[in-house]
């Protein structure tokens, strides 16, 4: 009887650890998340009464130390590849940093070349203005006042040099018993009072203009070369003037008419004159 109570035991105990063996296989092979310590604790508090109990217990200690150790190594690839990952991030952050220092060296730059714009605008603006400025002061200052006159020709502290100009006239005749006579010249008429001293002939001649000029022009006649010619061939004063100007002669009439020609005393001939040769030189 006490032999059959031992072999019982035993087989028990066998069972037991098999049960359990199979359930730490079944967990590791779901993966459920059960802490390892609990795991080894059940299995530390079997008993290894058999060879095979042993066996099975030590095969579960290589497995779960395997396991431990495969984890590890796990763990530290994942942390490296984490410390990696940390370290890259880090130099994006650094050259994110960087570009943005950048960005913000470029914009003030940018606005620093706006501003030497608009300040070189400005400049121009201001030389313009001192340009028409110092022009507006100059013109300012060389303004004389109204009553000044310099700037037109007059001088008061000067008296005037201007006189009348003196216009010679050369007549062709001499005119004996005319006292007054007219000259027209280009549509204005000058009247002439004549005095005769000393075989020259002075004469003064008044202008007056077609354009009603408010001053009278006194042109004094000198050294005129006279040639006696017959009134009665020579009704008129025509001087060869390089002026243009000519005479006209007004003769004071008298009131006693002409002798008139006897007509009928005075006998006309008619003589036939001789025909010319048109190819004779005329004389």
């Amino acid at each position: 009887m006490r032999r059959k109570a031992r072999v019982t035991g035993n087989a028990l105990d066998a069972v037991i650890q098999i049960i359990s063996l199979a359930i730490v296989q079944n967990e590791l092979a779901t993966k459920i998340k059960r802490p390892l310590l609990e795991v080894l604790e059940a299995t530390a508090k079997m008993k290894p009464k058999t060879k095979l109990t042993m066996k099975l217990v030590s095969w579960l200690n290589s497995q779960m130390s395997l396991i431990i150790i495969n984890k590890n190594k796990n763990l530290k690839t994942k942390r490296d590849l984490l410390a990696k990952e940390v370290l890259e991030l880090d130099e994006k952050i650094k050259k994110l940093e960087r570009s943005k220092e950048i960005d913000i060296v470029c914009k003030s730059c940018q606005e620093l070349k706006l501003e030497n714009v608009n300040l070189r605008n400005t400049l121009v603006k201001f030389v313009k203005f001192d340009k028409s400025a110092n022009s507006l002061k100059e013109i300012l200052n060389n303004q004389k006042p109204s009553s000044c006159k310099l700037g037109l020709g007059f001088d008061s502290s000067k008296a005037s040099i201007s006189e009348t100009k003196l216009m010679d006239f050369v007549g062709s005749s001499v005119e004996k018993a005319t006292d007054r006579s007219t000259i027209k010249a280009h549509g204005s008429t000058i009247h002439r009072s004549v005095s005769r001293m000393s075989g020259e002939k002075l004469t003064k001649h008044i202008f007056s203009s077609p354009m009603f000029s408010r001053s009278d022009f006194i042109i004094t006649k000198k050294k005129l070369i006279h040639n006696r010619i017959d009134e009665s061939k020579k009704q008129s004063l025509k001087p060869s003037l390089e002026s243009g100007i000519g005479y006209v002669k007004t003769e004071s009439r008298s009131k006693t008419p002409p002798p008139r020609r006897n007509i009928s005393s005075q006998t006309r001939y008619n003589t036939p004159q001789p025909r010319r040769n048109s190819k004779e030189p005329i004389h």
